[in-house]
């Protein structure tokens, strides 16, 4: 079925309005009066009383239009600032990997006639890996903006096995080191199982990447409960914490906190894109040195 357009709208409902308004008040004028001369001054009262409250209510819906479309253009132009930010780091970020790989390309002869080749192997072998990662970031995100918002169960035991067991292969040195503990309230939940999982996956890697190098005892315990019209996932870490000046930085696009940080600076800001198209948020609480915990809320699907 199309969808109506504003200023049909507003004329449907104008045109609505006046036509109740004359049937019903010329029936209750002519229920009460006989006298022609009175009944034409109330029907010039009652046509003065019509204008000014039908323009009342042109002014109350096109000044609620008027806000709905500026709010509009703010976004707008919000998003755009977005993205001439994204495409300007992505850019810088991309270029330094790569010039990295020319640049070893370049004096590989003579890592060949010193016999240390197979250190600039490794040097080649990071920047690469550097790039690989930055434009993997920016599939996930090309993915949560324009991939289908599909539904399906959610089964968060199973979820959380998985993106530990995935994590493992990117960390195996840190997931070792690592207590995971998970409390589990939620029989039945359906969303989208990518954008879910996305969300979960780059929390739970943050947590662990800023916990298990810095604590002797790394803990990180998962927490999924039902709540009203959906659930709320907290996942809580023992590692360095964040700052209250970072805080409000923290899900930022390309925000790097710490200089621990070795990613693309996307992570966070990807699970916040993530579960904001699930119209759902996100927030942490964390104490500088010693706790965090990130709580997502992911509402039932429509």
């Amino acid at each position: 079925m199309p969808q109506i357009r504003p200023s049909a709208r507003v004329a449907i409902i104008y045109f609505i309005v006046g036509v109740l308004w004359i049937l019903v008040s010329d029936s209750i004028v002519s229920f009460f009066i006989d006298d022609k001369k009175v009944i034409l001054e109330v029907q010039m009262f009652k046509g003065w009383f019509f204008v000014v409250i039908s323009s009342l209510l042109i002014f109350s819906l096109s000044a609620h239009y008027n806000r709905h479309l500026n709010n509009k253009i703010l976004e707008l132009k919000n998003a755009n600032e977005d993205l001439k930010l994204f495409f300007y780091k992505a850019s810088h970020d991309l270029r330094g990997p790569i010039k990295s790989i020319l640049g070893l390309t370049n004096i590989i002869d003579l890592y060949l006639r010193t016999g240390e080749l197979p250190t600039a192997i490794n040097h080649i072998e990071l920047s690469a890996k550097k790039a690989d990662h930055l434009i993997h970031d920016l599939e996930q995100l090309t993915n949560i903006i324009e991939g289908p918002l599909q539904v399906a169960p959610i089964n968060f035991p199973a979820l959380i096995k998985k993106i530990i067991k995935n994590q493992y292969q990117n960390h195996h040195d840190l997931i070792d080191k690592v207590k995971f503990t998970s409390e589990m309230d939620v029989e039945h939940y359906e969303s989208n199982p990518y954008l879910v999982e996305l969300a979960l996956e780059k929390v739970l890697e943050n947590a662990i990447l800023f916990t298990a190098p810095y604590q002797k005892d790394p803990q990180i315990e998962t927490r999924v409960e039902a709540v009203k019209d959906g659930v709320q996932v907290s996942i809580k870490d023992n590692g360095i914490g964040v700052d209250d000046i970072q805080v409000s930085k923290i899900f930022d696009m390309f925000y790097r906190g710490s200089e621990a940080s070795k990613g693309s600076g996307l992570g966070l800001y990807i699970a916040k894109m993530a579960i904001e198209r699930l119209n759902g948020s996100i927030w942490v609480k964390s104490t500088y040195r010693k706790e965090s915990t990130f709580t997502i809320f992911l509402p039932k699907a429509a």
